[in-house]
């Protein structure tokens, strides 16, 4: 599959414990994903669990560009109400400026 570049907006959330993507931006631009091994129950802010449900895929590494700094990042694909949401954790890397260009 060839490369595509998607310049986006992402939350930079500093609480979040891992890197999300909706599912709807995933299918939306045929990012590719693989099952997890096991479904991870995600919680909110709060402690209740997320509402969509348990998180049973992930996508494969991307390349992500934000500011000056290059990674490559696992995102956890869950359903949000806000249709195309992507938060990063700020525990992920040291990140300035939010927006990500995906290849």
């Amino acid at each position: 599959m060839p490369k595509k570049n998607l310049s986006l907006i992402a939350l930079v959330d500093s609480r979040a414990s891992s890197c999300f993507i909706n599912e709807g931006l995933v299918k939306k631009h045929g990012i590719p994903v693989l099952w997890k091994n096991k479904p991870v129950v995600a919680e909110v802010v709060d402690g209740r669990p997320l509402a969509s449900r348990n998180i049973t895929m992930k996508t494969t590494p991307l390349g992500v560009h934000l500011g000056d700094h290059d990674s490559h990042i696992c995102f956890n694909v869950i359903s949000s109400p806000i249709n195309l949401v992507i938060i990063i954790s700020k525990r992920t890397q040291d990140i300035s400026e939010p927006k990500p260009s995906y290849m």
